[in-house]
């Protein structure tokens, strides 16, 4: 059983989660390339759509899902989702590279 925080650790830890969000936008989550456990297609933001029998491409940012489409192939989805990743992320890691300490 995991032992639970007091308040001053609390405080602490969120203070520092606080440094990596930039307008709403965790810089941490956004910029790394780990996929869930759970993911089967091995391609973050890409899932298999039992009813259209297809590929579903999806991106979140700023709290909103942003569906970017149907795919026949789980390349092409891939693509899709690097694409929006360039798109939405780079921007953000990018804004916070280059943030004054």
């Amino acid at each position: 059983m995991r032992k639970p925080l007091n308040i001053k650790q609390a405080k602490h830890m969120q203070e520092e989660c606080k440094k990596y969000y930039v307008d709403g936008t965790n810089i941490l989550s956004i910029s790394s390339a780990k996929i869930a456990s759970n993911n089967t297609s091995g391609v973050r933001g890409v899932t298999w759509h039992r009813r259209m029998q297809r590929w579903q491409a999806r991106i979140i940012f700023k709290g909103q899902t942003i569906h970017l489409g149907y795919f026949d192939s789980l390349e092409d989805a891939a693509k899709a989702r690097a694409l929006a990743e360039e798109k939405y992320f780079a921007p953000e890691i990018e804004k916070f590279r280059n943030k004054p300490e």
